[in-house]
């Protein structure tokens, strides 16, 4: 078969691709190269096709510095992503001997795949969720409250007797307490200037990406806000969120979560994605066991996988990594 790497690929070609690929991300989208551009990393889209034209695989590569070390590699999230009837083998070993040639200064290639690929290389810890659990919108609502935990059944209704108050779009309180939960707690988190700047990039773009802010408020509080990311018709994700510890009694998040869920089901979304149920160090905080309780669908990506071009660098790569959790 004769294979051709494509560096220009039309963004409508690009983006039909990913979105009618099953293993297609959002993070693989154009509009989420946009938004890495917007803050500093360059998307380099690259795609395979064969004599005829046809998409056989996609790739969406960010080039990322590496502090204090210098240099930089490359990095596929959620990538690459290939056609269901492509010859696996035969189309990744051809991409891999492109993107070496093409990029001839990276150190190595990350690629984090929702799907297998024949790719040998050094197993490595994932940057985006390696775990994550997944409802299924296509159910009813009985189905979906059905298969959630007893207490989340509870807590919803608890929070609907409160009269917590469900709303949507953005407001300096939701955003502050996401960045205050992520301080709180200790896990790596961007600055408020981040989400807010998201926020305004998402508002003004057209395309398959849209964001929505929601917040739960109670006595003129805002008691839990989440950002969620909506991709076509395929999933609303839980990207990121904030929970205060003032009347948590009254269990605001569950009722945001159920109602973003309804909105997301209404609007046709097939499933909503809570966006990883594992941490670094293998435990079960609070934030996990609450995803957990809602039932659906836990699925594991396969393992992350560095394709070395620079051993004695990335070996000190690897050193300067596992001194540091929190360095990618």
């Amino acid at each position: 078969m004769e294979l051709k790497l494509v560096a220009n690929l039309p963004q409508e070609d690009f983006d039909r691709f990913v979105e009618n690929c099953t293993s297609g991300s959002f993070l693989q989208s154009w509009g989420w190269g946009e938004w890495m551009r917007a803050n500093g990393k360059v998307p380099q889209r690259v795609a395979v096709q064969d004599s005829t034209g046809n998409i056989l695989l996609t790739a969406q590569i960010f080039l990322t510095p590496v502090p204090k070390l210098g240099g930089s590699y490359l990095y596929s999230p959620y990538g690459p992503l290939l056609a269901e009837t492509a010859p696996a083998e035969e189309v990744t070993n051809f991409f891999l001997s492109q993107i070496a040639k093409q990029f001839p200064k990276s150190s190595f290639l990350r690629l984090e795949p929702k799907q297998p690929l024949p790719a040998s290389g050094k197993a490595t810890r994932h940057i985006q969720p390696g775990k994550t659990l997944v409802l299924d919108l296509k159910k009813s609502e009985d189905e979906l409250l059905a298969e959630m935990h007893q207490k989340t059944r509870y807590n919803i209704k608890l929070a609907q007797r409160h009269e917590v108050a469900i709303k949507i779009g953005s407001s300096e309180a939701a955003l502050k307490l996401i960045d205050e939960t992520s301080a709180r707690q200790g896990y790596k988190n961007h600055p408020l200037s981040y989400y807010q700047k998201m926020v305004e990039f998402f508002g003004n773009q057209e395309g398959a990406l849209k964001l929505k802010v929601y917040s739960a408020e109670y006595n003129g509080q805002t008691l839990a806000s989440a950002i969620m990311l909506d991709y076509g018709s395929a999933s609303r994700t839980y990207l990121f969120g904030g929970t205060s510890y003032t009347d948590r009694n009254v269990m605001a998040p569950y009722l945001l979560h159920w109602q973003a869920m309804l909105d997301a089901k209404k609007a046709g979304l097939k499933a909503y994605d809570f966006w990883g149920i594992e941490t670094a160090s293998g435990k079960t905080p609070g934030f996990v066991r609450f995803k957990l309780g809602w039932g659906g669908t836990q699925i594991n990506y396969p393992a992350a996988t560095d394709i070395v071009y620079k051993p004695l660098w990335y070996n000190a790569y690897k050193l300067l990594r596992s001194l540091n959790r929190k360095f990618s």
